[in-house]
């Protein structure tokens, strides 16, 4: 799949995702609990333009591994056993009384692998961490007329485990 089909896909999948989100939300609110969606891709409350740096009001990869969705790893991507760093999330808040699953404790990236790190090509990746500047040039990259895609996607498809965890 091409880069621009690929980023195409990306956008229609991460809008579908939070129409989704949006509208379990309001199917909660009509029962009577109270929920809140956080968009799948911004925004972003803090933005450091020099380093290229950005938080986002809400970190969904950080929420999916204290939910027990998965484990961060090495690529700084949130790995789940089933669907490995394919995946995408958004995230819908409530008070309402949820029973936690546990959290998942189990390493998925391979012992001593550092494809992720190696085969980066803007060198933005170290050891469970990611450098924004260095990563951003290559991953989010503007087309003729001005409109957001998604670039690189070297970390997600060389990880031995993108798919879901080959040992399951």
């Amino acid at each position: 799949m091409g880069l621009w089909a690929c980023s195409a896909l990306a956008v229609v999948l991460l809008q579908k995702l939070d129409l989704m989100s949006i509208d379990i939300s309001s199917e909660l609110q009509k029962i009577g609990i109270h929920s809140v969606f956080i968009p799948s891709d911004d925004p972003y409350e803090y933005w450091d333009d020099e380093k290229k740096e950005g938080r986002a009001i809400f970190s969904h990869k950080h929420a999916g591994e204290l939910a027990g969705l998965g484990r961060i790893g090495q690529n700084a991507l949130l790995f789940n056993k089933e669907y490995g760093n394919m995946f995408m999330l958004s995230s819908i808040l409530t008070d309402a009384e949820l029973e936690p699953d546990d959290l998942i404790t189990e390493e998925y990236c391979r012992e001593n692998c550092n494809l992720c790190i190696d085969n980066c090509p803007g060198n933005a990746l170290g050891e469970f961490t990611m450098t924004q500047k260095a990563c951003r040039p290559l991953s989010l990259i503007k087309n003729e007329k001005g409109f957001d895609l998604k670039g690189c996607f070297v970390c997600r498809q060389i990880c031995p485990n993108n798919l879901g965890d080959e040992r399951k």
